[in-house]
C-alpha cells in the first residue's frame, strides 16, 4: 500500500486516498470508492452513515484518527469510520466491495 501524497482532507485531517496495486481507494464524504486503474473506471462504491455533529462534542467518545484505510497481502480492504456509539472496522471484498466482516468498538461507560 502506498499512501498517495498531496491528497489530504484538511477539515478532518484524514488521508482520503490510497494506492494498492491496481486499485485506487478514495474516501469521499460518506462513501468509499475503489477505482480500478486497469479498467479505468470505478470498480465499486460503498456508502456508510456519519454521526450527527453533536457526536463529536463529547470529549470521552472514541473516534477515528489517522489512517482509515488498510490493505495488504489479503483480498480485503479494511475501512475505519465513526458510528454513533464508537467506531467500526468494516472489511470489504477487494474485487466486489461486498462486506466480508465488521467489528464495532464501543465507547466505554464513564467511570463511576
Amino acid at each position: 500500500m502506498i499512501p498517495v501524497g498531496g491528497l489530504f482532507l484538511h477539515t478532518t485531517g484524514h488521508d482520503v486516498c490510497h494506492l494498492d496495486g491496481d486499485l485506487l481507494l478514495l474516501e469521499h464524504e460518506t462513501s468509499l470508492l475503489a477505482c480500478s486503474l486497469d479498467l479505468g473506471r470505478v470498480a465499486w462504491t460503498v456508502a456508510h452513515g456519519r454521526p450527527a455533529p453533536s457526536h463529536y462534542c463529547i470529549p470521552r467518545r472514541i473516534r477515528t484518527n489517522g489512517r482509515r484505510i488498510w490493505t495488504g497481502d489479503s483480498d480485503v480492504v479494511a475501512y475505519l469510520f465513526d458510528v454513533e456509539d464508537g467506531v467500526r472496522v468494516q472489511a470489504y471484498d477487494r474485487t466486489t466491495g461486498l462486506v466480508r466482516w465488521q467489528r464495532d468498538f464501543l465507547t466505554p461507560a464513564p467511570a463511576s
